[in-house]
């Protein structure tokens, strides 16, 4: 739609004023134009309206559950006011509802990482594990979160090479 465009391309520009301008007579036009409406939220967000844009981002979430960057957008707003809880529900929730490929969960788990939420970030590492066992990063971040959650302390960082995913996953995978 080249509505949702040459909103995007206001934004883009830094006007974000009349993005939200444009965007606002675009979505009232528009109103079933999801990608409009998702623009709208961000361009609302950047100018703190964290009201209308959380409205936003809920709605086009409510008819396109699997819209990854609805979820993102609308989980960093609570994470950033430190709302860490509210921010993780919204991840979990936007992965167990959708298609997810390796490289969407990593970005969640590392999201996760960054809320604190070890456990619930464990248990979809091992969900995920379960489904790519191949994927390195996948393994590492489920050990990652196993260690945490049984020490009860900050993960460390860790950042193996494939050639340890194997140590990473059995690691993981220990009962």
């Amino acid at each position: 739609m080249s509505g949702s465009r040459s909103g995007i391309g206001i934004l883009q520009s830094g006007f974000t004023p009349a993005a939200v301008d444009f965007l606002d007579i675009a979505t009232s036009r528009f109103p079933c134009a999801l990608e409009l409406r998702y623009w709208r939220g961000n361009a609302l967000r950047l100018l703190a309206r964290h009201v209308d844009a959380e409205r936003d981002f809920r709605q086009v979430l409510a008819r396109m559950p699997t819209h990854r960057g609805a979820a993102h957008s609308l989980a960093f707003m609570p994470r950033e006011n430190g709302r860490l809880s509210a921010a993780t529900d919204v991840i979990v929730n936007a992965w167990n509802s959708g298609n997810n490929s390796p490289a969407d969960t990593i970005e969640d788990l590392v999201f996760l990482r960054e809320c604190g939420a070890h456990s619930r970030a464990h248990a979809l590492a091992l969900d995920s594990h379960r489904r790519w066992p191949c994927i390195a990063d996948i393994a590492a971040l489920a050990a990652e979160f196993a260690d945490a959650n049984l020490l009860q302390v900050q993960p460390v960082v860790h950042r193996p090479g494939v050639e340890r995913g194997v140590e990473w996953r059995n690691h993981a995978l220990r009962p």
